[in-house]
């Protein structure tokens, strides 16, 4: 979790505690976007292809798969229009109004969202996959493929992605990075939320939806999130493997204040450190 500001009195603390994180996370963006060099601020019409519009109450919510975007997507509705309309109206609300609505984004631990894209797209889904996907999964792991879908373990999913993600063979928008997907050194947020804090985050939220009721979660697969699983799916993955998946996604953690702990050991402390740090 987040460290918090720290105040003499609990009741200061939970006070203060939504905008004091706030301005962590973004302190914290602003200082990795400064590392890494990126600091223009000029968004490309490729980077419009996320986010979701709602111009009735002025908001932009740049929608990441695995994190809570089937729920926030249903309280960003944009009006009823054919799809190839709703991209049209969507780009030119974006491009007149990016620096006027509100911007609201919603992370996820990067481990925990892979394994969450798994266990949803692979383990308990039967969708059907592109072939190239099925001859780079057949070339690691022949016979993993049924009828044009994947009968993957978790270890050969994280390997599929850590040895594949770069050459652009084995990439989707399940398991894509955070950044590529909403491009936060581009555009500044002004709500940045976590899955893992949304007790904290859900009444800026509802706020910035003019939802004012509970939030009900859909498509939330609890084992998924279980700390319990996640440990007992990323024990047995080869430090090789998290070696390049830490690559790959060393711009989420960074940016959004994860711990990947010491992970280059197979100690199961420092494995469950890395599950259950965020």
């Amino acid at each position: 979790m987040d460290n918090t500001c720290h105040h003499d009195e609990d009741r200061e603390i939970l006070n203060h505690l939504p905008r004091c994180s706030q301005l962590r996370r973004k302190f914290l963006i602003n200082d990795v976007c400064r590392l890494y060099n990126v600091t223009s601020s000029e968004v490309g019409s490729a980077d419009y292809w996320r986010l979701l519009v709602n111009k009735h109450v002025s908001l932009i919510y740049c929608s990441i798969p695995k994190a809570g975007c089937t729920t926030l997507k249903s309280l960003v509705r944009y009006p009823e229009m054919s799809k190839d309309r709703v991209a049209i109206f969507r780009k030119s609300i974006i491009r007149n109004n990016l620096d006027k609505y509100q911007k609201l984004l919603l992370v996820r631990h990067p481990f925990s969202r892979l394994y969450s894209a798994y266990y949803d797209k692979i383990l308990l889904s039967h969708l059907t996959y592109p072939q190239f996907y099925l001859d780079i999964a057949e070339k690691y792991f022949p016979g993993s493929t049924t009828g044009g879908t994947l009968n993957l373990t978790f270890e050969q999913f994280a390997k599929l992605v850590a040895y594949e993600y770069k050459t652009g063979a084995f990439v989707n928008r399940h398991w894509m990075t955070q950044y590529e997907l909403c491009r936060p050194c581009q555009i500044r947020y002004d709500y940045v939320a976590k899955l893992e804090t949304m007790d904290i985050d859900e009444p800026a939220i509802r706020a910035m939806t003019k939802v004012y009721g509970p939030i009900q979660k859909i498509n939330s697969h609890a084992n998924a999130s279980d700390p319990k699983n996640l440990w007992a799916a990323y024990r047995n993955v080869g430090n090789d493997v998290i070696e390049r998946l830490l690559q790959i996604y060393e711009a989420d953690f960074r940016l959004f204040g994860y711990n990947c702990g010491s992970v280059y050991k197979s100690s199961h402390s420092a494995r469950q450190g890395l599950i259950h740090s965020g």
